[in-house]
């Protein structure tokens, strides 16, 4: 009996070595990863869901200014909070929050950080299967 090899005809190459302020991380784009950054998108948006569109930015403005100033406060302090975990969990402990002064104070840095990592975890996969797909084109033409 022979032996079918998958592992010759699957290619996986989803580890990157990224630089993030100035340090260099070995990431692995998986489903771990996958996961991890809908979860974060998942809970900013829930942060912010007061204020995601036009009525409900209405109903925020005729809130007195102190309510309003509570409740837009707890939206940036949860946000940060969620974006500084997310990279925690990504990249080490304490990392996320590290990034947050380097990028000077910024969740909106951090947030678009996060979404340039999940766009190279989709090139990843995008390259893997061009890869495999011009694999198999040279298999075949060197078979034909």
């Amino acid at each position: 009996m022979s032996v079918l090899n998958l592992d010759q005809k699957l290619t996986v190459d989803n580890k990157k070595i990224v630089q993030i302020g100035g340090e260099e991380y070995e990431l692995i784009f998986n489903d771990k990863f996958a996961k991890l950054v809908a979860d974060m998108q998942l809970k900013v948006a829930e942060a912010t869901k007061d204020f995601d569109d036009d009525a409900k930015l209405e109903q925020f403005a005729k809130k007195e200014y102190a309510e309003q100033k509570e409740q837009l406060m707890a939206a940036f302090d949860k946000g940060k909070v969620v974006v500084v975990d997310a990279l925690d969990q990504l990249l080490g402990e304490g990392e996320g929050e590290r990034l947050y002064k380097y990028y000077n104070e910024s969740t909106q840095a951090l947030t678009a950080l996060v979404a340039l990592l999940n766009n190279a975890a989709n090139d990843a996969v995008r390259e893997n299967k061009a890869k495999n797909r011009a694999e198999r084109r040279a298999k075949y033409k060197k078979n034909h």
